[in-house]
Formats: C-alpha cells, sequence, structure tokens
C-alpha cells in the first residue's frame, strides 16, 4: 500500500451508483436495484412489489461488496443463499442485466481504479481488490475498461500533473 491509507470500500452509494452507470446501459430496472440495495436502510423498496425474487439479488450484491476482495466463486454464493448456481445467475442477470463474475470483475475493476487515483499501483491496487495474479488482472481491466492497468496509471499521472 502506499503510504497514504486508501479505503477499500467504495467512498458513497452514490459512488457506486456512478461505477454501475459506467459500466454499460443502464436498464430502468438496474437503477432501481442498485438504488435500493445501496440505500435499503433507508428508503423503501418499491421494486419489491414488482418481482418478489429481488431479495436474492440484493443479498448477492450483500455479499459481493463484503467479499470482492477475496475469491468468490459461484459455488459459495449458491451456498450462501440456499439455491442452485444457475437459479441465482439467472436472477441476477434478469435484476442487474449483468452475470455475477461479470458485476464482481467491473467493481474490483473500479475499485481498483480508485485505488490507483489515491495513490497505489497498479501491482498494489491489483491485489487489493482480489486479483492474486496481475496478468489475470491486466486481460479482466483492459476487457472491463478498454486500455491496460498501466496506460490508465499513466493517464491517472497526467490527469494529476496538469
Amino acid at each position: 500500500m502506499s503510504s497514504r491509507q486508501t479505503s477499500l470500500q467504495p467512498r458513497t452509494p452514490a459512488h457506486l451508483l456512478h461505477v454501475i452507470a459506467r459500466s454499460g446501459a443502464a436498464a430502468p430496472r438496474r437503477g432501481k436495484l442498485f438504488h435500493a440495495h445501496y440505500q435499503a436502510d433507508t428508503a423503501p423498496v418499491q421494486t419489491a412489489q414488482y418481482d418478489s425474487t429481488l431479495g436474492y439479488s440484493r443479498r448477492v450484491l450483500n455479499y459481493i461488496a463484503k467479499n470482492y476482495t477475496k475469491a468468490i466463486g459461484l459455488d459459495d454464493i449458491a451456498r450462501e443463499m440456499g439455491l442452485t448456481k444457475s437459479y441465482i445467475c439467472r436472477l441476477f442477470r434478469q435484476h442487474t442485466g449483468s452475470t455475477i463474475i461479470g458485476y464482481v470483475n467491473r467493481l474490483r475493476c473500479y475499485q481498483a481504479i480508485y485505488l490507483m487515483e489515491s495513490g497505489a499501483s497498479v501491482t498494489e491496487a491489483a491485489l487489493s481488490v482480489g486479483f492474486n495474479d496481475y496478468n489475470y488482472f491486466s486481460r479482466v481491466f483492459k476487457k472491463v475498461i478498454g486500455c491496460r492497468p498501466s496506460d490508465s496509471m499513466t493517464k491517472i499521472s497526467e490527469d494529476i500533473k496538469s
């Protein structure tokens, strides 16, 4: 880690909503799910009346938010939910428009960018968000973000200088 301590958790629910919005075209239902998930304590969930299975996807999101820095497998999530892998994957995609692994990878990549912006090296950021192999992180990062992590770091350095 850099000399400055950085938080692995997003700064605010709005920050995560911004991250999700940047990850692809948002379906109206997806926005409601994420908004309800990150403000579950204060806002009544209006979409729950729309779909009674929404709670499962919210539980998956909670599990991911707590464990994205560790190895997350579909078996672990299914065991935690008490459902089959295929059923939980189908529900999650139906509610969010994304696969579970795709969501985890996007979250990890955007968190890695946040850490790099905060002064962490690319390798430190990759390890901090749950990638144990830099080459795999680089491939996933390029697929999700569209450039290599080192290119992103260069762009961040240029933005800081100007």
